[in-house]
């Protein structure tokens, strides 16, 4: 079985293992995530670039908190304000994910 040791710096162990060289099977990451464990994903990148990796494989909730285009020039703290990556928008997208599970054995 695959490790996300070396590759965890890589979204790309999310891709389909046939065009990734580092994607996981959705078996080897139900392995490491738990079956119907859901996934939040927070990248610096935009998120239709994660979006584009899962392309809808993964049968678990998932969340992709990224890069949103603002107005005019922000502090570091507005832009991830405004996309979300506070401790307020994490626990937001959290509970979000909990609340689309469908089996509560492993949690």
């Amino acid at each position: 079985m695959s490790s996300l040791v070396g590759t965890a710096a890589s979204p790309t162990v999310l891709g389909d293992p046939t065009v990734w060289p580092a994607g996981l099977r959705a078996a080897e990451l139900d392995a490491l995530l738990g079956e119907d464990a859901a996934l939040l994903v927070v990248t610096l990148g935009h998120p239709a670039a994660i979006w584009s990796l899962l392309k809808a494989r993964h049968a678990r909730p998932v969340e992709v908190i990224g890069w949103r285009e603002t107005e005019g020039p922000r502090t570091q703290q507005d832009l991830a304000a405004a996309a979300g990556m506070t401790a307020e928008g994490l626990i937001a997208a959290a509970g979000r994910l909990l609340k689309a599970r469908t089996r509560c054995d492993t949690w």
